[in-house]
């Protein structure tokens, strides 16, 4: 190659390299203007709406593409947005201002803010929910069902505390209060009655008037907004992944996930969290709160010295080579990322009115911290691990799962396994197929790859009983013949399903071939709902529809199918081989079937779920 190819080639990747790297100096703006848009038509997305604020403490805005596919409609920065789980960084503020006005006490029972609600609680007495514990996800109860969230019959005048009074299982505690991280959009709908019941109104008019107002939020709203609607009218469209526009529905847990502002508006918010507490000089929240905010200090985790976590209505974490504290937020049609920066005074926010499965929103986030221009971390060095680290080596499964319908799903996925590196000078991680060395940084805590500080920590209880946590997941140590005789379950159970799908074309014609009508009537029933279910939308999956009763018929049907399909081959299985195979493939599908049935998960009811 000659100078000539070599010097095009530099300046070719100068050029390039200049286009997507934020400028040294001067306005960043127009770079991310420009970088913006240029990932949004990447990613195939409609529209994005972002604010960040200087180290001045300025706010700056923008936006790129469309409010609304269907029409062209530009999105803007004054566009509304929906920011789903965001929500919660606000309900979490509304409450420290009402516990800084000495109206509510976040380290007490709870129960009696409750309006008559009651946790299952086998630590009772011993350790009480509290306030505190709704907020950092620590209270020990699920996540949500999906009727809470996916379907079209919720009303959004009903009153937050019908949502509990359906089903008693729901407020089960399953871990002691505080001792883990275990999101829980349930959790804030509670603290959200807390406040109703603090305040004596509903919580989106106190918050409105009393937290909203002051911050001059002016363009932001925890009443539901519709696109269709007068006061929707500058309210984006959300898009699912074919970009077909959807509207705004109402959900029973609205204040964990139904908010809707600006960017400008979330500026402001931002702008608050960086300060001391203060508004026009005067004191609004104490500032000692604030400061709590992601910052966790009861879980077992932080005791260990894991230095990130949720608190307060915020997420403590590395990302994209700073530490910030911030809140996702995912709900039909939008996604939305909200982080402050209190130790350079920076933030920002981000909005898109796109919900797709494959969008790598992450990219967005790193572009708007290279605008930040924030200080690289210095990353903590690395430590011979000690040698009780080896003690950790084995198989782990998720303690507290998030939905508790699907425990058998995280059994079987949501583990990992741990032991030292072949050179023993890091902790060798292996999770959902892919394997990572973590290098030990402290007593007992260690850095994933391209972290700079401590993302995992090594726990241990006082049975024994080895656990790792990353901060916002905890598995515990398990046998892995466990693990394996559930894969050996289901691995069985679909070959013996499989048996059946496949040897139909060869058993069809043939006069001679034992044909299996009642399994294959079984794998008919299964197949029927699912264009049904495709057909009614994921909104309405929570709810008792025509689709989700042909599927509860289903799958309490498929068991007696398979056991007269058993009957049926036994009986005959002298007569040919075929009808011996047919017996084994239907006692592997029964016993697949039975392990589902002792996790609640057969028959199939969608509503209940």
């Amino acid at each position: 190659m000659n100078h000539r190819w070599i010097a095009c080639l530099f300046l070719l990747g100068l050029f390039c390299g200049g286009a997507n790297a934020a400028p040294a100096g001067g306005d960043p703006a127009p770079w991310l203007q420009s970088a913006m848009t240029r990932e949004l038509q990447q990613q195939g997305l409609a529209g994005a709406t972002w604010s960040w604020v200087d180290a001045a403490g300025h706010i700056h805005t923008g936006a790129v593409g469309q409010a609304n596919v269907a029409t062209g409609q530009a999105m803007t920065p004054d566009t509304q947005v929906n920011v789903g789980s965001v929500t919660k960084t606000l309900i979490a503020v509304g409450l420290l201002r009402l516990a800084s006005q000495g109206r509510v006490d976040l380290d007490a029972p709870v129960e009696p803010l409750l309006a008559g609600i009651r946790f299952d609680n086998p630590w009772r007495g011993r350790q009480d929910i509290t306030l505190r514990h709704l907020l950092d996800h620590t209270a020990g109860i699920e996540d949500l069902r999906l009727w809470q969230m996916f379907t079209l019959s919720s009303d959004p005048d009903t009153p937050l505390t019908d949502t509990f009074r359906r089903d008693a299982s729901l407020l089960k505690v399953r871990s002691q209060p505080g001792d883990q991280f275990s999101y829980s959009n349930m959790g804030y709908t509670l603290a959200a009655i807390a406040l109703e019941q603090a305040v004596g109104e509903r919580y989106e008019a106190w918050l409105q008037r009393e937290l909203l107002a002051p911050l001059g939020m002016h363009d932001s709203s925890f009443a539901l907004l519709r696109q269709d609607r007068p006061d929707g009218r500058r309210l984006a469209w959300g898009h699912l992944d074919n970009l077909q526009p959807q509207a705004t529905t109402s959900i029973w847990l609205r204040p964990a996930g139904q908010f809707t502002t600006t960017a400008g508006d979330m500026g402001r918010l931002a702008v608050f969290l960086l300060g001391e507490g203060q508004l026009h000089g005067a004191p609004f929240i104490d500032p000692a709160y604030l400061h709590q905010m992601a910052r966790p200090q009861h879980t077992a985790a932080a005791r260990a010295g894991l230095d990130k976590g949720y608190a307060l209505g915020l997420t403590r974490q590395e990302r994209h080579g700073a530490i910030g504290r911030c809140h996702t937020g995912s709900i039909v049609g939008y996604h939305a990322m909200f982080c402050v920066y209190p130790e350079h005074h920076r933030a920002f926010f981000v909005s898109h009115n796109t919900d797709a499965e494959d969008a790598d929103y992450g990219r967005f986030d790193a572009l708007l911290i290279r605008a930040l221009s924030l200080p690289a971390v210095k990353p903590l060095p690395t430590r011979p691990p000690t040698a009780a680290s080896t003690a950790w080596a084995g198989q782990y499964v998720i303690e507290s799962s998030r939905f508790s319908r699907f425990r058998y799903l995280d059994l079987l996925s949501n583990t990992l396994s741990l032991d030292m590196a072949d050179d023993a000078s890091a902790l060798r991680m292996q999770r959902q197929g892919a394997t990572s060395l973590l290098r030990p940084v402290g007593p007992d805590l260690f850095a994933a790859p391209g972290m700079a500080t401590a993302s995992h920590v090594l726990l241990g209880q006082a049975d024994g009983n080895p656990r790792v946590s990353d901060g916002l997941r905890t598995w515990r140590k398990s046998n892995r013949t466990t693990t394996l005789l559930l894969w050996g379950n289901l691995l069985l159970g679909a070959a013996g399903l499989c048996w059946f799908l496949v040897t139909v074309p060869w058993r069809v014609h043939p006069d001679r071939l034992p044909r299996p009508w009642p399994a294959w009537s079984a794998l008919i029933l299964l197949m029927v709902p699912l264009p049904l279910l495709a057909a009614q939308g994921m909104l309405a999956m929570g709810d008792r529809t025509p689709a989700s009763v042909f599927l509860l018929i289903a799958t309490a049907l498929v068991a007696p199918l398979m056991l007269w399909q058993l009957a049926r081959s036994l009986a005959h299985r002298r007569r040919s081989r075929w009808h011996t195979a047919d017996a084994l493939a239907a006692v592997a599908t029964l016993a697949w079937l039975a392990v589902l049935g002792v996790n609640r998960l057969l028959p199939l009811a969608l509503w209940e779920i």
